[in-house]
């Protein structure tokens, strides 16, 4: 049957489903430039070919892409037990960098370990003009002992000394991937291995990045002050993930930020130390320390806005080593989230104020003893 454009209707007659309607006024031409009835015999037929040669070569894609999960999953599964029994923690990530960076010079990549921290990893992969893409991924693992009983569970221990804070040069910690990031970097491999693999699909740069210290920031810090973005490509798209606690196989994705920015404090009450049979001769830290954590989630749940997110976590409270003695000190850690620069200049100022003012509460000044100190520092900050 010939099909033709006519000046009373906004469609084409008898155009099938997936030909586009043509919408306007009943004089517009048709999209081609057309007149309104010049014949356009078989028109939608080619249309509907360009439109099931496009569905057959994505399908075919998505088809070859699925072989190729069912495939390398096996190792990808090995390399991520691998990983997920050998923790380390950040910049100590000497054992997880040489290894991901083997992975990536056997796949053709160009890879740099080393760059602006002793374990950063950054890999280069190019094919052709277009695009760079930027993959990221963290390397470092947490100091906890892990309690799955799974067979490749963490049992690793370390000095303590390599994380942020801790002194006693003779205590051990345990190391886990309690954060996911053994999966992050399995699945980054992953992708890295099928964008190889299916590369006659696409044209551009791949630039593969491994941070070190994630968890308690300054590797991303050391990488960009030493030049990534200048002494490799400048990526014109950037993608990482985290794993969360939905069901297995769902992915979330969101407009604006998904997650917050992270600062760390450390802080520390200075007291008066004294025999616990003797309280009245003492400035108590652990009292003062006590206080202020209850009084900083006043500040969450009654000065922050409830719309906007916004947490303040004491991770860690660390005073004197007997029960009978008050220390002379109480040391405190503190993690501060948030999603908006107002929200945590409120957070940051309402912190620093409740901390002040605890430390020189009027209850301990009129004991004839000097008002106890609070000092409050940022110990790092990392921005997502």
């Amino acid at each position: 049957m010939e099909k033709k454009w006519h000046r009373s209707s906004s469609v084409r007659e008898n155009a099938p489903v997936s030909a586009p309607a043509h919408h306007g006024s009943a004089n517009r031409r048709p999209p081609d430039g057309r007149e309104p009835n010049e014949d356009v015999t078989g028109e939608h037929d080619r249309f509907d070919a360009v439109l099931q040669l496009s569905a057959g070569t994505a399908y075919a894609a998505s088809a070859r892409l699925d072989r190729l999960i069912d495939q390398k999953y096996p190792e990808l599964e090995k390399v991520y037990k691998e990983l997920h029994a050998n923790p380390e923690l950040g910049f100590h990530e000497t054992r997880t960098a040489k290894r991901l960076a083997a992975e990536l010079e056997k796949l053709g990549f160009e890879v740099t370990v080393g760059f602006g921290a002793g374990t950063a990893l950054v890999g280069v992969f190019r094919n052709g003009d277009g695009p760079t893409i930027m993959l990221r991924t963290e390397l470092d693992a947490l100091p906890m002992e892990e309690k799955t009983g799974l067979d490749c569970a963490s049992r690793v221990q370390v000095p303590a000394t390599q994380w942020p804070g801790n002194t006693d040069e003779t205590a051990k910690v345990f190391v886990a991937h309690s954060c996911g990031h053994d999966i992050h970097m399995a699945s980054w491999l992953g992708a890295a291995q099928l964008l190889v693999e299916m590369k006659d699909n696409w044209h551009g740069t791949l630039l593969l990045v491994g941070e070190p210290a994630e968890e308690i920031g300054g590797g991303a810090t050391a990488m960009l002050k030493a030049g990534l973005f200048e002494k490799f490509p400048k990526p014109d798209f950037g993608f990482a993930m985290h794993v969360n606690g939905d069901p297995a196989g769902k992915i979330t994705v969101k407009d604006g930020a998904f997650s917050g920015n992270s600062d760390t404090f450390d802080l520390t009450f200075k007291g008066r130390g004294a025999h616990g049979s003797a309280p009245h001769l003492s400035i108590d830290p652990i009292v003062q320390g006590a206080r202020f954590v209850t009084d900083i989630q006043a500040v969450v749940s009654r000065e922050k806005d409830p719309r906007g997110p916004g947490v303040i976590t004491v991770g860690s409270f660390q005073a004197g080593p007997a029960g009978n003695i008050i220390p002379d000190q109480a040391k405190l850690k503190l993690t501060m989230r948030s999603t908006t620069p107002e929200t945590r200049k409120l957070l940051l100022e309402a912190m620093q104020r409740v901390a002040k003012t605890t430390a020189q509460s009027p209850w301990r000044r009129n004991r004839n003893c000097c008002a106890s100190a609070a000092a409050l520092w940022p110990a790092r900050t990392r921005q997502s």
